[in-house]
């Protein structure tokens, strides 16, 4: 009996330790079978320290699947985008300089005209007469200048006004007064550099101010412009730009097509003679062609200090000279001109209107220069600065861009929805096929880069303040970036050229970081059961 006892205890001990292992089993077989299988994946794991409760597997050194593109070099440009419309860069109010009747207007609102046209044409009988009075009394007044004597010093001949010396009518060591009496100066300042021909033209012609003529000096052709339709002794006066022509050279003046109009001989346009009176030329310090100014020092002549009768003569000369010269331009003004290439925008006055001076006659706008006010919002202003190069866009002429240039950004932001704008200014090259109010969208780039790397803008994730890339081998690389645009960004350090990053993850690609929940060989049991093997007894 004794061993039967025995025999059943044994037994009895035998089922225990199958029962504590089948509960072993039912709790690590997960755990086991989680290692076989990752080990069969080729994938090593490492887990967190401290609680194998929860422990982190991270993937390294294998491919992540999804889309992979290459590291490259190339020129990233980024821009910032506004729209507005045309408007002109200027806009000018032409005013009369001169009193007169409106005889002419010779534009209309719309109508294109190129600097220098004419616009409106003004009269004034008074001018008229004051002119001829005045050249009256400047001839009397270099008359009785001529004819004073005096004794006295030597002395200096200044000159009365600026230009350039035309004409030195005397040598040093002449007698100065044989040279007044034999041409009534010792020399000639031209005051605008210009050289005016007299005509009577051929008939059948018809011309007005402004309009344009060849003048023929030999076998030069030159243009000229007819600045009066009714001169002193003739009816046509043209100037040219005087490029050291002759005083006195006959020349022939034709259409610009090469019909003969007639001839003329060339004179200084605006004339200012030099005079002084007795003793000798001892130095002269200028020669023709010099530019001179007012008051400058023309010759030194011995033997001679001005009289009170002699300052009396010149001071009689110089108010008829300005005199007629202050006439002669007002004359000059009654022609009013465009000061731009532009459009007409408006007409203000109506022929017969008599003026008095600084009326505004016509508005008008530049034709070819244009600009666009666009608003940029605060995130992109920061990057604008003026002279920046701009794209520019125009709905007219769909696939064409044109070019300009940031001229002004504004200091004043507009607020709405929470969001601050600015309006920057934007200068357009010239071009013709431009106009008013056209709409336009901008591009202005703010960096361009040249020969970079480059990834997408896709590549780039961000992680504790820190941008990184992941790369084929399914490595994390930390990056710095440079300026971006919507597609692509610069990489400044933490790749190569020809690395590939990944841009889009496959979503059933299990690699990268999981959290395993369970106890592990050496952690606690659930349920709060203690852990390590159950020992029998």
């Amino acid at each position: 009996m004794a061993g039967k006892k025995r025999g059943g205890g044994t037994w009895i001990k035998w089922i225990v330790v199958v029962v504590i292992i089948a509960v072993l089993a039912v709790f690590a077989l997960p755990n086991i079978i989680s290692t076989i299988q990752g080990g069969n994946d080729g994938r090593g794991q490492s887990a967190s320290s401290g609680d194998m409760g929860a422990a982190t597997v991270s993937t390294t050194g294998t491919s992540s699947r999804g889309s992979y593109e290459t590291v490259t070099r190339g020129d990233l440009e980024v821009t910032v985008y506004g729209s507005g419309s045309l408007s002109p860069q200027q806009t000018y109010s032409v005013y009369n300089d001169s009193e007169g009747k409106i005889e002419s207007i010779e534009v209309s609102a719309g109508d294109t005209v190129q600097e220098g046209d004419v616009l409106v044409r003004l009269s004034s009988s008074d001018i008229e007469t004051n002119i001829k009075t005045y050249e009256k009394e400047l001839f009397s007044a270099q008359v009785a200048l001529s004819e004073v004597r005096d004794t006295g010093s030597d002395y200096y001949v200044y000159a009365p006004s600026a230009g350039t010396l035309k004409q030195v009518l005397c040598e040093e060591g002449d007698d100065v007064a044989s040279i007044m009496n034999q041409y009534g100066y010792l020399a000639i300042i031209s005051r605008d550099d210009k050289m005016r021909i007299e005509f009577e033209p051929a008939s059948g012609y018809s011309f007005a101010i402004g309009d344009t003529v060849s003048v023929w000096i030999d076998d030069l052709e030159v243009t000229g412009t007819v600045e009066q339709t009714v001169g002193l002794g003739a009816d046509i006066a043209v100037t040219i730009p005087d490029d050291g022509y002759d005083v006195g050279k006959e020349v022939l003046v034709t259409t610009l097509q090469g019909d003969r109009l007639g001839s003329g001989t060339l004179e200084i346009n605006m004339p200012v003679p030099i005079t002084a009176i007795g003793g000798t030329i001892d130095t002269i310090y200028y020669e023709e062609g010099d530019s001179v100014s007012s008051g400058y020092e023309l010759f030194y002549t011995t033997g001679r200090l001005p009289s009170a009768d002699l300052q009396t003569a010149l001071l009689t000369y110089e108010e008829a000279r300005t005199a007629l010269d202050n006439e002669k331009e007002k004359q000059d003004n009654l022609v009013i001109r465009a000061p731009i290439d532009g459009v007409i925008t408006s007409v203000n006055v109506s022929e017969g209107a008599r003026l008095d001076e600084s009326t505004a006659l016509v508005t008008m706008q530049s034709a070819t220069q244009f600009q666009v006010v666009a608003t940029v919002d605060e995130l992109d202003i920061v990057n604008v600065e003026v002279g920046q190069d701009v794209k520019v866009e125009i709905d007219a002429y769909e696939g064409e861009t044109f070019t300009g240039t940031v001229a002004r950004i504004s200091g004043v932001g507009t607020v709405s929805g929470g969001v601050a704008t600015y309006e920057v200014t934007v200068t357009l090259d010239e071009d013709p096929r431009l106009k008013d109010g056209m709409t336009a969208s901008i591009e202005i780039v703010v960096a361009d880069r040249q020969d970079v790397l480059l990834v997408p803008v896709e590549a780039i994730s961000t992680s504790n303040g820190q941008k990184y890339v992941t790369l084929s081998t399914g490595l994390s690389s930390t990056v710095t970036t440079g300026v971006s645009n919507d597609e692509y960004v610069e990489i400044l350090s933490g790749v190569s050229e020809g690395d590939s990053v990944l841009i889009t993850r496959d979503t059933s690609d299990s690699s990268g970081s999981t959290n395993i929940r369970g106890g592990g060989m050496g952690g606690g049991m659930p349920g709060g059961m203690p852990g390590g093997m159950p020992g029998g007894r």
